[in-house]
């Protein structure tokens, strides 16, 4: 049974605001029989297929002079053009190595009588897919773009091990000390970590490092215990439990960012925020894997009044939607993976 109708396309494309990732819109225009046009499309399938897989879809037209661009379905491709989902499936076989085995392309009809493609990329397993310049594109935002060294190395075994993804969501923000005017300023944050890989993993642990900051701790969590690096500045937790593929463990993550005054809140905050963390994540006896967030990652924007938060005892920014993904993920983020 196809899974593409007009009525669902039509209602996709009018809800987009911009390509991404996993979308990409093509003009029926913009397709050509020649090497250089084949490649390209290629490039964009095989992209998506060694990130988290996609939607290729022929037949969408862009006005790129509003903003956020706007999107319209129609005209697509004549009936009687050569560019048909057979067309597609051949360029790919051709131009994509190893094939995309569960590769899924509909034709939808459009009211003006005209068709358009919807190609339904699958994400690679057991190896990353290969484009006929022989590079490894994946997509990053609305782009295609060739991976480097070490995510090439890591999607040839990503599916024979444990893949680790991670997110740190905000909690709140507070203060401490004792003193009427000078306080320690903190945030509390909770690390999610879940394994999207198709092997358990037994041993592994995340750090965090940053020279800059005062104190950082782990709660001890019914999950593992926690652990200081000195000679590296790094705080870490090391999990206890197996972690099975599609399972998740929290731990909590305190931030104690320094000692301010109602006289240098908003400069500290400023600082604070153009902070550099580094974080490293290893698994079993996996080859850690390491990237930096930034303070403003983790901290709001939205400045608090010292006064008040101090004066009534209250949290901060505890309805405040903050997150970020960490590492690298099979899709555009930056996940802890």
């Amino acid at each position: 049974m196809p899974n593409w109708n007009l009525k669902r396309l039509q209602e996709f494309v009018d809800a987009a605001t911009s390509e991404r990732f996993d979308v990409e819109f093509k003009a029926p225009e913009k397709l050509t029989d020649n090497k250089r046009g084949k490649q390209e499309i290629s490039r964009i399938a095989a992209g998506m297929a060694n990130g988290a897989g996609g939607l290729l879809i022929v037949g969408v037209h862009e006005d790129k002079s509003s903003t956020p661009p706007v999107y319209t379905l129609g005209p697509g491709i004549a009936k009687d053009s050569k560019y048909t989902a057979e067309w597609l499936h051949s360029v790919f076989r051709m131009h994509i190595k190893p094939p995309l085995n569960t590769l899924v392309i509909e034709h939808v009809d459009l009211e003006d009588g005209t068709v358009a493609l919807v190609a339904e990329v699958p994400r690679a397993t057991l190896e990353p897919r290969q484009a006929s310049d022989k590079r490894y594109p994946i997509r990053r935002g609305d782009a295609t773009v060739d991976m480097d060294h070490d995510e090439i190395r890591y999607a040839f075994f990503r599916e024979r091990k444990a893949q680790l993804c991670g997110v740190i969501a905000l909690m709140d923000g507070s203060f401490d000390g004792a003193g009427p005017d000078t306080k320690i300023f903190k945030t509390r944050h909770t690390l999610t970590i879940r394994n999207i890989g198709a092997t358990a993993a037994s041993s592994y642990k995340v750090e965090l490092v940053n020279a800059d900051s005062a104190v950082k701790e782990f709660d001890e969590g019914p999950h593992g215990r926690k652990f200081t690096a000195s000679g590296r500045k790094a705080i870490g937790y090391r999990f206890e439990q197996a972690l099975f593929p599609g399972d998740s463990r929290n731990v909590r993550v305190v931030l104690r960012w320094g000692t301010v005054t109602i006289l240098n809140w908003a400069e500290s905050l400023t600082k604070w925020r153009n902070a550099q963390f580094d974080w490293r994540i290893l698994t079993d006896a996996d080859l850690a894997q390491s990237g930096a967030i930034c303070g403003s990652d983790l901290i709001p924007d939205v400045d608090p009044d010292f006064d008040a938060v101090v004066s009534r005892d209250n949290r901060m920014w505890a309805s405040t939607s903050k997150e970020v993904s960490i590492g690298k993920i099979d899709a555009e983020s930056t996940v802890l993976s």
